[in-house]
């Protein structure tokens, strides 16, 4: 996806295979659509039939890719901006409080916390001061 892509770029210049996973890993989605990570976390069962027919659009779609904590990171913030700014009563619902503190984590984890709470804080729209 493209903002996934510019999110690992901005967050991680250097790692070319980030880059490459970020624009490939919304591609099977093309045939089946997407499964929130709540849908995933709450059916097991739903979960592992997505992740075969997914698996299966790759194959025929000929991609593959290394997922990692970064390419995860970039998902969640770009979902998460989506929705802070469509609709950023839903930050405060479902399962979005989870998600910014997986965000948080992982900013953190990779040392690229600074600019991860720049985005979180202007799409938030609490002001900086910068």
């Amino acid at each position: 996806s493209y903002g996934v892509a510019v999110l690992a770029i901005g967050l991680f210049p250097d790692d070319v295979e980030l880059l490459r996973a970020a624009i490939l890993h919304d591609a099977p989605e093309s045939g089946v659509g997407d499964l929130s990570g709540k849908s995933k976390r709450d059916n097991p069962d739903l979960k592992a039939a997505y992740a075969a027919v997914e698996a299966r659009r790759c194959e025929e779609l000929g991609i593959s890719w290394e997922s990692s904590q970064r390419l995860k990171l970039c998902d969640q913030l770009e979902a998460y901006l989506y929705v802070a700014h469509r609709n950023p009563r839903l930050l405060k619902t479902d399962d979005w409080p989870r998600v910014r503190r997986s965000i948080w984590d992982n900013a953190v984890w990779h040392g690229v916390e600074r600019q991860v709470l720049a985005l979180l804080e202007a799409a938030e729209g609490v002001d900086t001061g910068t």
